[in-house]
């Protein structure tokens, strides 16, 4: 619509109109002021503040983004212009971030942070993209030759990680990809030799295979028997203990060792444990159900590497069921041995009171008839003077108890009871007050705690030691004594080369003890025994081994003339019995013609014929014992032909039988250790007067066979001779002291 110019005059004149009217009013009222000063006009509204908006653009997107632009939250679910409802004011700073991006994707808003200046900020940008995905691999790892779990340590790009490996093909845990770095190492493991290749790579199109290779040094064959039947003990459990701790630390210290391996025996009782490391001490615990615990001390070096023992295990002599809550007196029927227990006694491994039913097992441990069915070393450590002594066993018990679990028990701290160890059979002047001493089966050391007095029972004049316990284990009642040495030295069979890192054992033959000692590397030894005593002293090693010869010692140490000779592959039996019968007698027979078997091709070592040279080599029935017990010991430094030998056990004097005795036969030949004893019982002291334990096939190649025979037969006949001459063969009588 168009307006005239007429119409647009008369709105001017208005607008003059009104202006004139409004200055005579302001002068009217200007008028009735008292000063007639001129009016001020109000001031203008401020203008309202500026407020801005925040908005982009979205590329990429394959999903719902969520950002965040200071406390607004802002989901962006495709391409295109997205705009923040916020608006702020100028100057304001602003952090924006993604707070979520689509699966597979990275997302980026640009800029991060904005400031507004007086206008919109319509430029950012959101973009997102898809991740790119690094191709990872599986690094697989071989590991060859440990005897054990190893520890294989490996850093990828500067991360460090760890696993423990066993022998085969294994998949380490971490995944790499190409152009990570990688580094590997093995930790140091006792006995064992690791390396591993490659030590360190950069992983490519795929990871490379690793490979960890170890050798093993230092081993021990430990055979595993019943000591009252011989028989080899299956699943026995053997713990293998070793001194770990630094130079100068006290080996009756248990913190200082570390258990090394817990392995099972096989159906023949026997088990090696490799990659022992050469140790200086090395301590064998074997735990078998119905048996007493018990323990050997061993020994390796960079000279004798590989060694074996035998642990003869004694069964269980009572087995007694019980309220926890009652005060119990555990018994042994026909013996002395007892454990008198207060009521609620007992505690398990978590320091909880032991309620219901308790099962108490009891063992007598007389080491009469063989000192080495104690368990350790007759090695004591007393707190009081802080020194490690020998000792002299007067008998000794083991007792232990399990709740209804069938979980170990032992006395609750402060709780204490009475035990009762039967005086040992060959115990001569027990002393009214002893040392009451307790084994540690991780030091294979006797500690000594408290002190036990000798009584005597009314009903059946039994005597025994009675003692107040605070714990349970293997309680030994013991003088510990001071010792002298005995210097010596030992060769090669050429009687000059020394024999370095040799056994030295010697056992006493009036009191019951034990020692060892091992010799330098000028093949020198030094042996801790008992003064004023007789004693039994040989070479007994894995390695070699030598005759036995006796000694008397004085009050003051002494060196002996001349050095012994260790004959490696020799062969030992030592034959051991009880009380009764009185005399038990080595017969030990072979061929003095390559396989002889005529009676005129056989030699019989006997009391009568106690040693024979046959094709060069001297064969010794060493030690012949006429009054209990033994030992009685044959060395045999090679076999001189191929053929059959024999060893039997003749009931010389004496009541009671071979069986009853009881009657045990160890074997050492080629670094093994066997064990003999009569499975069931015959009067010895009649026709079949004679057992026969075992045979020995020797081959052309010498390699040996040994044959268990466990056969009663009478002396004459006891040869494998075929020609009818054993039956009349005579025997001369005996000359006893």
């Amino acid at each position: 619509m168009k307006i005239s110019a007429t119409y647009q005059g008369l709105q001017q004149s208005l607008k003059v109109m009104a202006w004139v009217a409004s200055l005579t009013l302001l002068a009217a009222c200007s008028s009735d002021s008292k000063d007639d000063d001129p009016v001020t006009p109000p001031p203008p509204p401020p203008p309202p503040p500026a407020s801005y908006t925040l908005a982009g653009t979205a590329t990429g997107l394959a999903g719902a983004v969520e950002l965040s632009a200071n406390d607004e939250s802002l989901t962006v679910s495709e391409d295109g212009d997205f705009a923040f409802t916020t608006e702020w004011d100028d100057e304001t700073t602003v952090d924006l971030a993604v707070v979520a991006a689509p699966d597979g994707q990275v997302c980026t808003i640009d800029p991060e942070q904005v400031t507004f200046a007086g206008e919109d900020i319509t430029d950012l940008a959101l973009t997102c993209e898809d991740e790119v995905v690094a191709p990872t691999f599986a690094m697989q790892c071989t590991v060859a030759g440990n005897s054990r779990e190893l520890t294989l340590n490996y850093s990828i790009n500067g991360e460090a990680y760890s696993q423990a490996l066993t022998t085969g093909d294994v998949q380490l845990e971490q995944p790499v990809s190409p152009g990570d770095q990688v580094q590997l190492s093995v930790d140091e493991l006792v006995g064992h030799t690791c390396s591993v290749t490659p030590a360190e790579f950069t992983v490519g199109e795929t990871a490379p295979s690793i490979e960890v290779t170890c050798s093993t040094f230092g081993s021990v064959s430990v055979l595993v028997t019943d000591y009252q039947t011989a028989m080899p003990i299956a699943d026995a459990s053997v713990e293998a203990y070793v001194f770990s701790g630094e130079a100068g630390a006290a080996i009756e210290d248990d913190s200082a060792y570390l258990l090394l391996d817990n392995v099972q025996t096989n159906s023949e009782g026997r088990v090696t444990i490799s990659g022992v490391g050469y140790q200086e001490r090395l301590v064998l615990r074997a735990v078998a159900d119905g048996f007493a615990s018990r323990s050997d001390v061993a020994r390796t070096s960079t000279e004798n590497p590989i060694t074996s023992t035998s642990v003869a295990m004694i069964a269980v002599d009572a087995q007694v069921n019980f309220d926890a809550a009652a005060a119990t007196m555990v018994t042994v029927t026909d013996s002395p041995m007892a454990v008198d227990l207060p009521a609620n006694a007992f505690v398990n491994a978590a320091g909880e009171v032991v309620t219901g039913e308790v099962t108490a097992k009891l063992t007598n441990i007389d080491a009469s008839s063989d000192p080495d069915i104690m368990p350790g070393e007759y090695e004591a450590y007393d707190p009081e003077q802080d020194v490690v002594q020998l000792i002299e066993s007067f008998g000794a018990i083991d007792a232990s108890f399990t709740d209804s679990s069938g979980g170990a028990i032992n006395l609750a701290e402060g709780t204490q009871a009475t035990i009762r160890i039967p005086l040992a059979q060959r115990a001569t002047a027990p002393p009214a007050t002893i040392p009451l001493i307790h084994f540690n089966e991780v030091t294979g050391i006797w500690e000594v705690e408290g002190e036990a007095t000798l009584q005597t029972d009314s009903s059946s004049g039994d005597q025994y030691y009675e003692g107040v316990v605070g714990h349970f284990s293997t309680w030994n009642a013991d003088v510990l004594f001071d010792s002298i040495r005995v210097n010596g030295c030992v060769f090669e069979e050429d009687g000059v080369t020394p024999r370095r890192n040799v056994r030295i054992r010697a056992e006493g033959v009036n009191y019951i003890g034990r020692s060892s000692a091992y010799t330098n590397a000028e093949g020198d030894y030094s042996i801790r025994v008992r003064p004023n005593s007789q004693i039994l002293i040989s070479v007994d090693d894995a390695s070699g081994i030598s005759t036995t010869f006796p000694l008397v010692t004085g009050s003051e140490d002494m060196t002996l003339p001349e050095c012994v000779v260790a004959v490696p592959g020799a062969m030992r039996v030592t034959l051991t019995w009880g009380e009764n019968p009185r005399d038990l007698d080595t017969h030990f027979m072979g061929p003095t013609v390559p396989n002889g078997e005529a009676s005129t091709e056989r030699f019989r070592i006997y009391y009568s014929n106690r040693n024979q040279t046959i094709n060069g080599v001297t064969i010794d029935l060493d030690v012949d014992d006429t009054s209990s017990y033994g030992p009685e010991v044959t060395t045999v430094p090679a076999f001189p032909y191929p053929g059959i030998y024999r060893y039997a056990v003749h009931h010389y004097s004496g009541s009671g039988t071979v069986f009853q005795s009881p009657t045990r036969v160890e074997l050492q030949v080629n670094g093994e250790n066997y064990v003999f004893a009569p499975s069931q019982d015959e009067d010895t002291d009649g026709t079949n007067d004679t057992w026969i334990a075992f045979d020995l096939e020797v081959a052309e190649d010498g390699s040996v066979s040994v044959i268990r025979v466990d056969q009663y037969v009478p002396r004459a006949n006891s040869d494998i001779g075929n020609d009818g001459a054993n039956s009349m063969m005579l025997f001369p009588e005996k000359s006893v002291d």
